[in-house]
């Protein structure tokens, strides 16, 4: 019943070899809106479990109106090159 999630997909230009995805679901991990150490282990494990396709988290500009949350992860401009 579950073989069909082991079976490869592709979309687009992307070969995935199995159907696993994960949503993003450390909302509100991220203290004063930048990801940590510990968001990144929570991917890692998530990686080398076998799934295949990560959606990683939303982001938010930097103004006061975009979020009431201040540890949701946020678009930093000035940290970017």
């Amino acid at each position: 019943m579950l073989e069909p999630l082991y079976e490869p997909y592709r979309i687009k230009n992307l070969n995935l070899p199995n159907r696993f995805a994960m949503a993003p679901i450390t909302r509100m991990g991220s203290p004063g809106g930048v990801p940590n150490d510990t968001a990144a282990e929570y991917y890692h494990r998530r990686a080398v479990g076998g799934i295949e396709l990560i959606i990683t988290e939303g982001t938010l500009p930097e103004h006061p109106l975009a979020a009431h949350d201040p540890d949701i992860p946020r678009l930093a401009p000035e940290a970017v090159d």
